[in-house]
């Protein structure tokens, strides 16, 4: 298995190598923690697809793993789903995982990472699988949002049924309810995706028609012809666009390694002299 990381866009230029102290204090940047997920994850080839001017700096912030990148510069781009499709020679007719570069992924699970959660469940599957969090509806137009039924009871693996790419909240709750989600919750893109060649030959059916191809209409394609389910990841999502959400990923982060209590002690001392 292959992985692809989209980092074309203007807003996200910056992202991949924005440094941030992973769980035992040590500054790394962004797309190496991401790498080092889908090493853990078995995955040693990886594209990513990038702004033309942007290809060196993420090599070097790439450090160790440069050597395993696959550089695709996105000239002209059109679009999400146009990233992805810059990906179609690289991954070869092989399944693949799809990362987005402007989010953290931090698991709760302390054997295995998001990334290798959603890897195991596709091999399991043998469909494609999005990974979704359960996103308040204050937060629906951010995301790609999901609409399906459970497989079964607790199990947090949905057939899913339509995609909308950033639905009002008035959308959200007229067709992308979800069976056993709280009121005012639907399920919203993860950031993380293990799919088939199958989704490019419907970015390619698409292409023609659209000037900007998404990537959420080539998702609800496959959910129309019922090839495609979601997963609730023991993890959380943190999209570093979001108002002090680089923030909030680099808490989360620090309270999740070894010096927690350090970490809480440092913020109360922060508080009391902010104060």
């Amino acid at each position: 298995m292959k992985a692809v990381i989209t980092a074309a866009s203007p807003q996200h230029r910056n992202l991949p190598v924005q440094t941030l102290s992973d769980p035992k204090g040590e500054p790394v940047p962004l797309i190496s923690l991401h790498l080092r997920d889908l090493e853990a994850a078995g995955i040693h080839e990886v594209a990513v697809i990038h702004h033309p001017d942007d290809g060196d700096l993420y090599l070097e912030a790439a450090s160790q793993y440069r050597q395993r990148l696959t550089m695709i510069p996105q000239d002209n781009p059109h679009g999400f789903g146009d990233a992805v499709l810059r990906a179609a020679g690289f991954t070869e007719g092989e399944p693949f995982v799809l990362l987005v570069c402007d989010h953290l992924f931090l698991s709760r699970d302390r054997e295995k990472n998001c990334v290798q959660q959603l890897v195991e469940l596709y091999q399991r599957l043998q469909s494609p699988v999005s990974a979704v969090q359960p996103t308040h509806e204050s937060q629906v137009t951010r995301f790609g949002v999901v609409a399906g039924e459970p497989v079964s009871q607790a199990s947090g693996l949905y057939k899913v049924r339509e995609v909308r790419e950033k639905p009002t909240p008035t959308e959200a709750e007229l067709h992308m309810r979800v069976p056993g989600n709280r009121s005012g919750y639907y399920l919203g893109f993860f950031g993380i995706h293990v799919l088939g060649e199958e989704i490019f030959r419907i970015l390619e059916s698409q292409q023609e028609a659209e000037s900007s191809l998404g990537l959420s209409p080539a998702l609800n394609e496959l959910a129309r012809k019922g090839h495609l389910h979601a997963a609730l990841l023991e993890g959380s999502r943190f999209d570093l666009e979001a108002e002090y959400g680089l923030l909030q990923a680099q808490l989360a982060m620090a309270l999740s390694g070894p010096n927690r209590e350090m970490v809480l002690a440092d913020l109360v001392r922060v508080l009391a002299e902010t104060q």
